[in-house]
């Protein structure tokens, strides 16, 4: 399979010239160094990783200034791209906080999906397959995520179990935070025919007030193949920017900003719905996870931690 994008696909890469745009020159600038330095595609360049770094909010100087995060983003949307740059920086700063509640065998990977599409996200905007209203709309899909797992590391959350359901295995459980957003976790420890192992979060309400589909962001661990009997099994990461609810002839902002992929014939991938699939898939996981019961072991190691701050039984 191939990775592709919408025409404008290598627009932020190189002119005719071959010599980098300015909007790729400035990605390569705001870059920094780090343990994590993967860019697979041109507009990846904000995919990295690193050490210990501070925790800013959005926003940046308008934070600093007194202004609460939401009107940061507010003032930061004012601005334009320029805003929309120093809050997706800011946000991968704080990926590395943000990463901690996961068990160690996922971090790098993690925190690589998840600063790999805040990169996707001002390359697709620069591209121009994404408005500047979707571009901010995608980042606070993104930093409500990153707020979401700051939140469990510093245990500034209640847990509330949610539809648990008679599958063995499955688990569903709703996070909510002190600042008013619920993050929902739910988790299927073995594959079995009703779906793949998985941890899934994703956003369900924010400041308070119920998150759309369309509005909600879902990170996904999966262990491919593990539904079926067989042996062919393969972990890896997915980042849905916006649930996929639409004529199938319609691109959400998802594929705009992921791409979408092409089979070996160079035509698009459609899946059983009759739609594009997104190439929101990100490999990077260690081989050890694409094992059933190291997958399993992961799952309930995250668990754990998540639960066992509540002093809960799961």
């Amino acid at each position: 399979m191939t990775r592709i994008g919408p025409q404008r696909r290598d627009a932020v890469a190189a002119n005719d010239a071959g010599e980098p745009t300015a909007a790729a020159a400035e990605a390569a600038k705001l870059d920094s160094p780090g343990d994590i330095q993967v860019a697979t595609h041109a507009d990846d360049s904000y995919a990295i990783g690193g050490g210990e770094l501070t925790l800013p909010s959005a926003g940046g100087e308008a934070v600093a200034a007194g202004l609460s995060v939401v009107e940061a983003r507010s003032a930061s949307r004012a601005t334009g791209r320029a805003g929309l740059v120093r809050d997706l920086e800011a946000l991968k700063q704080r990926l590395t906080v943000a990463i901690r509640p996961l068990p160690d065998i996922a971090e790098d990977a993690a925190q690589n999906a998840l600063a790999t599409s805040a990169g996707r996200i001002l390359a697709a905007l620069d591209r121009g397959d994404i408005t500047m209203e979707e571009a901010s709309r995608a980042e606070h899909m993104l930093s409500e995520l990153v707020g979401g797992l700051i939140a469990i590391e510093q245990g500034n959350f209640t847990l509330e179990r949610f539809d648990p359901g008679d599958e063995p295995g499955f688990a569903s459980y709703d996070v909510h935070t002190t600042a008013g957003d619920t993050l929902r976790v739910t988790v299927r420890a073995e594959g079995s025919d009703r779906g793949q192992a998985r941890l899934k979060l994703y956003n369900v309400v924010d400041g308070g007030e119920r998150v759309s589909a369309a509005e909600r962001i879902m990170v996904r661990f999966d262990l491919e193949g593990s539904e079926l009997d067989g042996d062919q099994l393969r972990s890896a990461i997915d980042v849905q920017l916006g649930a996929e609810r639409t004529d199938p002839d319609v691109l959400r902002m998802n594929k705009r900003i992921h791409g979408v992929l092409l089979d070996e014939h160079g035509q698009p991938l459609i899946n059983r719905a009759g739609r594009k699939v997104a190439d929101h898939h990100f490999d990077g996981l260690p081989d050890t996870l694409s094992d059933r019961a190291m997958f399993k072991t992961f799952v309930q190691e995250f668990l754990d931690k998540l639960v066992g701050q509540q002093g809960e039984d799961t």
